[in-house]
């Protein structure tokens, strides 16, 4: 048996693999099931697995696989009562779960005037699915937009898309991000680009030396590894347009407070857009 790393898998691993998912196939929403203890006992006979071992530093490179997730890993296999029954997962795993945005995602928030104790304003958010196939449904919310986040990934420099590995992540962003901006639907909507994942960018770019033009495409890119020279490099990128952007924050999404600060800015934005009226955000993802 083999799996997408091309890695040969032995029958008692498979036997183990195999027992995972029909657990998951039962469970139904595997996200909200408890383990028992006899899952967790196979989970952990995965991973500590030798084949799996090896397998994880390839894995890390085509996965994109955060560094948390090898520090769940390693709770998990050092803690018998991880997952299972009343366990609760720390702050990090929380922030780190990552759910794909599939359609459009409406939300609804109200700010409160605490002087009247009464709702002072309402904004409507727009979550919109950042993949290729996805794309084509933004239309229908660019109507009577006052802002837009942008969000884009810092760390994947040197990665391509799933829908086309010949394309490169951050091109394909920059290219999206500019097409927005010249997007007459959205001609008096007000922009802010959020640049995600500042700790794996670092960690990556920094600590793993991976440079800025590892995929070729980027010969103007800074040759060295400085952190703040390659982040400029990146804004500049994206700053690159005759439209003018709001703000451009830089994050890491595993920050709480850095995500708070988000929020607040765009309620700013969008109360500052509306003088207080009902006020609508859409944001669009490319890779948080």
């Amino acid at each position: 048996m083999q799996n997408k790393l091309a890695v040969e898998i032995p029958d008692d691993l498979a036997s183990d693999i195999a027992k995972l998912g029909k657990a998951r196939s039962t469970a139904g929403d595997f996200q909200q099931t408890s383990l028992t203890l006899p899952l967790h006992q196979t989970l952990v006979r995965v991973v500590k697995h030798t084949t799996i071992q090896r397998s994880l530093p390839s894995a890390r490179s085509l996965l994109d696989l955060p560094d948390c997730f090898y520090r769940s890993l390693e709770r998990l296999v050092k803690d018998p009562d991880w997952g299972v029954h009343d366990w609760l997962p720390h702050d990090e795993e929380i922030l780190a779960q990552h759910i794909r945005t599939s359609g459009i995602v409406r939300s609804c928030f109200e700010t409160m005037d605490l002087e009247q104790a009464l709702p002072a304003e309402r904004v409507v958010m727009y979550d919109t699915g950042g993949q290729r196939c996805e794309r084509r449904k933004w239309q229908h919310v660019f109507e009577a937009v006052d802002a837009v986040f942008f969000f884009a990934s810092l760390a994947e420099y040197d990665r391509t898309l799933y829908e086309d590995p010949t394309q490169n992540r951050l091109e394909e962003s920059v290219s999206l991000f500019q097409e927005l901006l010249a997007n007459d639907k959205l001609a008096k909507a007000k922009f802010t680009l959020v640049l995600t994942k500042r700790d794996e960018f670092y960690e990556k770019l920094v600590n793993q030396r991976i440079p800025l033009n590892a995929s070729g495409r980027f010969p103007d890119a800074p040759e060295g590894f400085d952190y703040e020279a390659s982040l400029n490099w990146i804004k500049s990128r994206f700053e690159s347009s005759a439209k003018p952007v709001v703000a451009i924050n830089v994050i890491s999404c595993l920050s709480q407070v850095e995500v708070c600060e988000v929020f607040e800015s765009a309620r700013e934005l969008c109360s500052s857009s509306s003088g207080g009226a009902n006020t609508t955000s859409t944001t669009t993802t490319g890779n948080l």
